[in-house]
């Protein structure tokens, strides 16, 4: 992503594509990179949000991370229960992307949003 701008096109040739295509078409699009973290908004996320928002978007942040869990409670009225929902969905994922370092997860993960929960332990007491 040049210039760490919320509307650039992400490096990788298909991915700019995509975040093209959602720009053409006036579609809501977040691009995550392999860690988890934002690395691209679309243009009608943006418009959505407003400018004060848009330049606030933690980009490059993990998704679940104090500063886009601080951003959502700020600017997208959400609730805490919605962010660990997501951490749910993506939790697996980041756990494998850290090689099962559960540690490292949840030195990553905004406090808030860390809780002690049977599906937590659903997934992250496989080997």
């Amino acid at each position: 992503m040049a210039d760490g701008a919320a509307n650039a096109y992400p490096d990788d040739p298909i991915l700019a594509l995509l975040a093209q295509a959602a720009n053409e078409t006036g579609s809501w699009m977040y691009i995550y990179n392999p860690d988890g973290e934002v690395i691209f908004a679309s243009d009608e996320i943006l418009l959505t949000y407003g400018p004060r928002a848009a330049a606030a978007m933690p980009l490059g942040k993990l998704v679940v991370g104090p500063e886009w869990t601080q951003f959502a409670l700020e600017f997208n009225r959400g609730e805490i229960r919605d962010i660990r929902a997501l951490f749910m969905v993506h939790g697996s994922h980041l756990l494998y992307q850290l090689n099962g370092d559960k540690a490292r997860l949840a030195e990553r993960v905004a406090p808030e949003v860390r809780v002690s929960s049977t599906r937590w332990n659903h997934w992250s007491d496989r080997p």
